[in-house]
């Protein structure tokens, strides 16, 4: 129980320390509570939901990056798409060089506990041990949460087009604790916009 506790404790200064760092986040810590044995990706369930404020769409992290997004919110409890699936697509671009891309799973990858920055320019600058963050254009996630690093840039086998292998500083696949920001300075400007361009 003392362990539990005292692990309990670091986790929630962690996340204290994201807060501070970044005061316009609302964030609800919470423990996994299940994993589904069906998904190849790593998807998991944790216990807290829409009663903590927690929705569809949030993004789920660790004091060490994104690893994923709220898909369904129930009222005690809500399921996590990650990062190393294919269904989850996020915008993201590479710090040191500014090339733009969207990271987005394979089945291949994912057994590695990786996942792919698809859509890269022929011509990037993209180089291993790049950090990856999000871009934060679409008001669905923050912008510069780190996702990861690249171990690699590769070419697509059937299309020659390339992208670039990214390792997230988690292992998405035995994460036990995360938070989930409910909230945060600029959330959903884009779509709002959109819409009313419409």
């Amino acid at each position: 129980d003392y362990l539990g506790l005292k692990k309990e404790n670091e986790k929630l200064t962690e996340y204290f320390k994201i807060s501070h760092k970044n005061r316009d986040y609302k964030l609800v810590p919470a423990e996994v509570i299940a994993r589904n044995a069906y998904d190849d990706f790593g998807a998991f369930s944790i216990g807290v939901g829409s009663s903590d404020g927690v929705k569809a769409g949030d993004a789920v992290i660790t004091e060490n990056g994104l690893v994923g997004q709220v898909t369904r919110a129930e009222p005690v409890t809500a399921y996590v798409t990650t990062v190393l699936s294919p269904s989850l697509n996020v915008g993201a671009a590479d710090k040191q060089s500014g090339d733009r891309g969207i990271v987005c799973g394979t089945a291949d990858l994912s057994d590695k506990n990786q996942t792919a920055l698809k859509l890269i320019d022929e011509n990037n600058k993209i180089k291993k041990g790049d950090l990856i963050t999000t871009l934060g254009t679409g008001g669905v996630y923050p912008e510069s949460l780190i996702i990861g690093r690249v171990a690699s840039v590769e070419q697509d086998m059937f299309d020659s087009s390339p992208y670039a292998v990214i390792e997230p500083y988690e292992n998405i696949k035995s994460v036990e604790s995360v938070a989930v920001i409910t909230d945060f300075s600029g959330r959903g400007e884009i779509n709002a916009k959109n819409q009313q361009s419409h």
